[in-house]
């Protein structure tokens, strides 16, 4: 018998495991598709936390533990209604120095409480803001979500080994433009990829951060390197240089990746006026 309890606890811990984990999973889920979940539990959280501590307030006040006024904001304690005592609580969360008001224990450890769930309610808000934030710019910075304005600017599609060593020599020949006159201000350089291309932006902003590269302005993009939509948001037809490097991870694939890439800028500038007025373009071969 004890051996067989043993086994019902077993399973029994065992299935609520699997339900806690299926819930985990669900809400993982649902913030992943609906980013403003979080927003919507952030503000369920703080009515919560505010009805807890006017609870606790009307509680205290009721039990005649609490004299005078609440944190000072004007709502007696004596014959405290539970309305005023909610909006006690949320104006020791919205307000960090209310509780230090308090005079009596148990106000303050209330006030306390609620304060600090104030504290943590709004880092979080402030948290999912800057994620939001930051979600929104990286989907700015692709080339279906943000349509650059630019114009005699040179476009670099593609990435490998040779990437920095060319933005380099583009910033020395734009010098030596400078110098002749045939040039002013800085050159606009956008980098457009087809993947996540994280370690070359901290590379090109390394360079930037180190003096390397005073006369580009350099950018960045995301996109189909085969999509004619790709180059046009980036408003090849309208730069001076379009420049393709061949995919170093994808050997013989990566002349026919090229070759498409071609086929879309063709399609792209041909579009837009004659060819042969078209921006100067070098595609990197194996």
């Amino acid at each position: 018998r004890l051996a067989r309890k043993a086994q019902d606890r077993k399973t029994a811990a065992e299935e609520q495991q699997r339900l806690f984990e299926w819930c985990v999973y669900q809400v993982d889920i649902a913030l992943e598709q609906y980013p403003l979940i979080y927003f919507v539990i952030l503000a369920a959280v703080v009515f919560i936390w505010v009805c807890l501590g006017g609870l606790a307030w009307w509680t205290i006040a009721k039990l005649g533990l609490k004299k005078g006024t609440i944190m000072g904001i004007g709502i007696t304690g004596r014959g405290l209604t539970f309305p005023n005592a909610m909006w006690a609580a949320w104006s020791c969360m919205v307000s960090g120095s209310n509780h230090t008001k308090e005079v009596h224990l148990p106000g303050r450890l209330v006030a306390v409480v609620v304060a600090l769930g104030g504290l943590v309610s709004y880092s979080v808000m402030t948290g999912t803001i800057s994620a939001t934030i930051k979600s929104r710019m990286e989907r700015l910075r692709s080339t279906h979500a943000s349509r650059v304005l630019e114009a005699n600017h040179v476009v670099i599609a593609g990435t490998n080994a040779h990437l920095l060593p060319l933005l380099k020599q583009l910033s020395d020949s734009h010098g030596f433009a400078i110098k002749d006159r045939r040039a002013s201000g800085t050159q606009a350089v956008l980098l457009l990829n087809d993947k996540d291309s994280d370690d070359t932006e901290a590379s090109v902003r390394s360079l930037v951060a180190q003096g390397q590269l005073p006369r580009l302005r350099v950018m960045s993009r995301r996109g189909n390197l085969a999509s004619s939509s790709s180059y046009s948001n980036v408003a090849a037809q309208k730069a001076s240089k379009i420049i393709v490097l061949a995919n170093d991870d994808k050997g013989y694939e990566a002349d026919a990746q090229a070759m498409s890439s071609l086929l879309a800028l063709k399609s792209t500038i041909g579009g837009s006026g004659d060819p042969e007025e078209g921006p100067d373009m070098v595609i990197e071969v194996s």
